[in-house]
């Protein structure tokens, strides 16, 4: 068995070396004592029935106790999700006991005893647990509760689907005469009303130009279709104008005198395709008469 020198069995009992050193030479230890000196089982239990004495102890002659103390860190999440640091703090006993049978060598044997905890300890980490669970628990509810939810919705948002009302199809709502000079209606025929009569004398310009108004504002095209020619002209752009344009800017279309008709079909798409709306009809007659003149 290997022996333990002065400074191990004194850092093993808690004590200081040098206390040590004099509790052995008040017991009667004799060898030249320094802290590596070696120490035989014999000088422990020499040493032991020498306290026992000076203690007036005589239940507790066959055992002594020496107790440890180690203290650590664990780091763990709390129910926040911040991380703590908890200490944590194990005692260990060693019991050291005398042998009784023939007592000629005076053994002292170790016993362990099984390390304790902390109490204060023991409860913070039940604490945090509790916490961990509880927050798990709300977590799940939560989530049932949006499931639930979420199904409740469904239906409601399929009804609205189907119950969506269907696109309302263009229509083109009347037509406006354009003066090209300024890119503006003339003041009298916006709208112009169905069987008008244009007298081109006593208009502000003869640069004029017919625009198609439609609902909505914008729409995939619209087809002219002028004096009997079914597709005299399509813009695909508003506004949409019969002497055509680049833009805002309204080209210069003078009709002949006479009377004339024009027919404008709106379309859901260009070039005339797509789903047609509704169609407008618009018959005017065309003059070149100053007053006071046959």
């Amino acid at each position: 068995m290997a022996q333990t020198n002065v400074a191990q069995f004194a850092k093993e009992l808690g004590v200081p070396a040098a206390m040590l050193l004099e509790q052995l030479q008040a017991a009667g230890v004799g060898k030249a004592l320094v802290e590596d000196t070696p120490l035989s089982e014999q000088d422990k239990t020499q040493l032991l029935e020498y306290l026992q004495r000076v203690h007036g102890t005589k239940e507790s002659k066959n055992k002594i106790t020496l107790t440890r103390k180690q203290t650590s860190e664990i780091k763990k999440a709390d129910a926040t999700g911040r991380s703590r640091t908890i200490q944590v703090e194990v005692r260990k006993k060693r019991v050291f006991v005398k042998r009784e049978a023939t007592a000629a060598s005076g053994e002292v044997e170790a016993v362990p005893a099984a390390p304790t905890f902390d109490v204060d300890q023991t409860a913070l980490r039940e604490e945090e647990a509790r916490k961990q669970a509880e927050l798990i628990s709300r977590q799940a509810a939560e989530a049932a509760a949006k499931t639930e939810r979420d199904r409740k919705r469904k239906p409601v948002e399929e009804r609205e689907v189907r119950e969506a009302p269907p696109p309302v199809a263009p229509s083109v709502t009347s037509f406006t005469l354009i003066n090209a000079d300024d890119d503006q209606p003339i003041t009298g025929y916006n709208p112009i009303a169905n069987g008008a009569t244009l007298n081109l004398a006593m208009l502000p310009t003869r640069r004029l130009n017919i625009r198609a108004d439609t609902d909505p504002a914008l729409v995939g095209s619209v087809r002219f279709a002028f004096d009997g020619a079914t597709n005299y002209r399509t813009d695909n752009a508003a506004p949409y104008a019969l002497g055509g344009d680049t833009g805002t800017d309204y080209m210069a279309w003078t009709p002949s005198v006479g009377t004339h008709t024009v027919t404008a079909t709106p379309y859901s798409a260009a070039d005339a395709s797509g789903t047609s709306g509704t169609a407008a009809t618009l018959t005017f007659r065309v003059t070149d008469k100053r007053k006071g003149k046959p």
